[in-house]
């Protein structure tokens, strides 16, 4: 009882001491502080937990990466880096050139199978590790930004991206196999590691173009980050550091390259880089179309284009405020614009929003990508978006500290962007809740166990719902345009999307026999004995075929 009262009467003292209320107030406002961040951490840890579970148990297998995991099937069972005749004719080659996403997913995803997983399975828990390596290296470039707040706003940036908008080619889930978030992470990681480590930079950047190509647009913000971080040293050292990098990113690239080389021989080889270097010689398209991808960019952000524009056009004048100040403030000081441009925070920034413009660029200049096939430019643009929330917390934050009126313009950034990082989210979630256009996956595997059943040996039709369906009923696929079999199982594509749906239907009027399955998406059906000649009539007439993405 003694020490009870004797502890009493020193709290009430100390209580009395001269500041003890603005410590216990500061206090509790850590605690506060403490447990807003906690909430924000588990709701975002929520949102992402949710779209994995959604891509491991819903999301169908799409056209796209249905034709990567029948690469993932044939490297994991030893028939070689090619896609078996789902989209041109079959091949003996050991390498196909059309495959789009490279070995730094598609390896690790066969080394699985050949554990035993099944493809889908396989491609995406390999996909998994690198979505998680892109929300960490966001952490660290938004963290060194805008502090804590700014890591975890940098987390959203895969989020932000509407990759549902459009039905070429979307990204339903973070672990489809695609490549997109795969090379983006790569990408976070080398400006993670430009300013200190720049081979490693260069080594996770060679990586990056193998797992998917387009990526090479964003070599100037990882260029940008290192010769940033090297303004207030010696020419040499800048020099040094940027051999360092070409040569690590050689390292990976070269290593494929001579795989190919050691296992085709110089000829094949050299044919294979000829036919390789003649298809993106070929364009899709007659024009850029940059209003026409201008225009899908803007509606890629899961909230009305006025507003996207409208948030853009503010975001952009109040930053370069704050910046236009703070350069002031830091002249002031003596601060020469080499150790400005040199800080860290300015070359996280800087690179980031980089590699955005970069790949936007990038897509504009080229004619072999639709205007709304918006996951071309997604791994920039991520990275991008992460960044920007970034510098969007780092600027709200400066706002509030300097007091005043700028205390109220700060609190108004910091709750919009509350706002914004809250609802798109959410809205990524509902959209990654809805059906895809071919069904859930669930629906897929009962399509593929009914071609299953059926008896057929093999599948055939044009690019469409065949390349995922033969993956997961493992059957053989071949394209009607190359080879025609009577004996095998028609896949027909008559998903609504204009001229598309329409040549699915002139095909089952004229090439199906019976039915066997009909949905609003695609026919099973065994084709017409006379399937070769029918065929020949509709090519004759120049009817129109899809394209790969």
């Amino acid at each position: 009882m003694a020490t009870a009262q004797g502890l009493d009467r020193l709290l009430r003292v100390v209580s009395s001491l001269p500041g003890s209320a603005r410590i216990r107030a500061e206090a509790s406002g850590l605690d506060l502080a403490r447990i807003a961040f906690s909430v924000a951490v588990a709701a975002v840890a929520a949102v992402q937990g949710v779209l994995f579970y959604i891509g491991f148990t819903e999301t169908s297998v799409e056209v796209d990466e249905g034709y990567f995991l029948d690469v993932v099937h044939n490297l994991g069972t030893g028939h070689g880096y090619v896609a078996t005749g789902n989209y041109g004719g079959t091949s003996n080659e050991p390498f196909s050139t059309g495959i789009s996403t490279g070995p730094t997913l598609l390896v690790p995803a066969a080394g699985l199978h050949a554990l035993g997983i099944e493809p889908l399975l396989a491609g995406r828990l390999a996909a998994t590790p690198f979505y998680l390596a892109l929300l960490v290296a966001m952490w660290f470039i938004g963290w060194r930004i805008g502090g804590r707040w700014g890591g975890l706003a940098a987390t959203l940036g895969p989020v932000l991206l509407n990759t549902f908008t459009f039905d070429q080619s979307p990204i339903y889930a973070p672990q489809v196999v695609l490549g997109e978030y795969t090379a983006a992470a790569l990408v976070a990681w080398a400006l993670v590691t430009a300013r200190r480590r720049p081979g490693v930079a260069g080594v996770l950047f060679g990586f990056a173009v193998l797992a998917k190509v387009v990526v090479a647009f964003l070599l100037p913000a990882v260029l940008l980050a290192i010769i940033l971080a090297r303004l207030v040293v010696p020419r040499r050292s800048l020099a040094r550091d940027l051999l360092r990098f070409t040569a690590g990113a050689l390292v990976p690239v070269m290593a494929f390259e001579a795989v190919k080389l050691v296992v085709l021989g110089w000829s094949a080889y050299l044919q294979l880089v000829h036919t390789y270097w003649g298809a993106t010689q070929v364009p899709r398209l007659t024009e850029y179309m940059v209003d026409e991808k201008t225009s899908a960019l803007w509606q890629s952000w899961f909230l009305p284009t006025p507003v996207v524009l409208a948030l853009a056009a503010l975001a952009l004048a109040l930053v370069s405020g704050v910046v236009a100040t703070r350069m002031q403030v830091w002249k002031a000081a003596g601060l020469s614009w080499r150790a400005i441009a040199s800080d860290e925070r300015f070359v996280m920034a800087a690179s980031g929003l980089t590699a955005g413009m970069g790949i936007l660029l990038g897509w504009a200049a080229l004619k072999n990508t639709d205007p709304q096939w918006i996951r071309h430019p997604a791994p920039g643009l991520v990275i991008a978006a992460g960044v920007g929330a970034a510098i969007l917390v780092a600027t709200g934050t400066a706002l509030v500290r300097w007091g005043g009126s700028g205390r109220r313009l700060g609190a108004a950034v910091l709750v919009v962007l509350m706002l914004v990082l809250t609802v798109v989210p959410l809205r990524h979630v509902d959209a990654a809740l809805r059906e895809p256009r071919f069904g859930y996956l669930s629906t897929q595997r009962g399509l593929a166990e009914i071609i299953d059943e059926s008896g057929t040996a093999q599948v055939q039709g044009i690019w469409g719902p065949m390349v995922p369906l033969a993956l997961l009923a493992d059957k053989p696929a071949h394209s009607i345009l190359y080879d025609v079999n009577a004996q095998d199982l028609l896949v027909i594509d008559i998903y609504p999307r204009g001229h598309l749906a329409v040549l699915g239907h002139q095909l089952a009027d004229s090439l199906c026999g019976k039915q066997i399955y009909h949905s609003g998406s695609v026919i099973l059906c065994w084709p017409t004995p006379d399937i070769a000649s029918k065929l020949a009539t509709l090519l004759a007439e120049d009817v129109a075929t899809p394209e790969k993405s």
